[in-house]
């Protein structure tokens, strides 16, 4: 796979460490605390983000923000410690503790990273 994508250091930084907020709200900023309120989209009018991850094939919606906010929300982050890696089982998955809402997301996750996997493949092997 590609490097990220939506690296939010590389985007709406100067030094690599502090976020520039007049440059996240020109990206539409959906890290958790960022204001939507602040929101102007200059730097995305007009246009969808090219980007697919497992999401709709024609882009993400620029109306809903930038991509890169939302596999940082607490949420994501929350279930990503569960994740299998080339089908290898987690043992964290084998306790009979782990919520249901966790084994949903981490399934769906999975579901669309494998998909946003298999996309970049034939998008660059034909």
């Amino acid at each position: 796979m590609p490097a990220e994508q939506w690296d939010c250091r590389a985007l709406c930084t100067v030094d690599q460490e502090t976020l520039l907020r007049d440059v996240q709200a020109t990206r539409n900023c959906t890290l958790p605390g960022f204001d939507r309120r602040l929101w102007t989209g200059e730097s995305c009018r007009g246009a969808s983000w090219k980007v697919y991850q497992g999401g709709p094939r024609h882009g993400e919606p620029v109306e809903e923000g930038c991509p890169g906010g939302w596999y940082r929300t607490r949420f994501a982050q929350s279930f990503r410690r569960y994740r299998r890696r080339e089908g290898i089982q987690n043992p964290k998955l084998l306790s009979t503790d782990v919520p249901d809402l966790i084994l949903d997301a981490l399934e769906y996750y999975e579901a669309c990273e494998a998909e946003a996997r298999n996309h970049y493949t034939r998008a660059t092997l034909g």
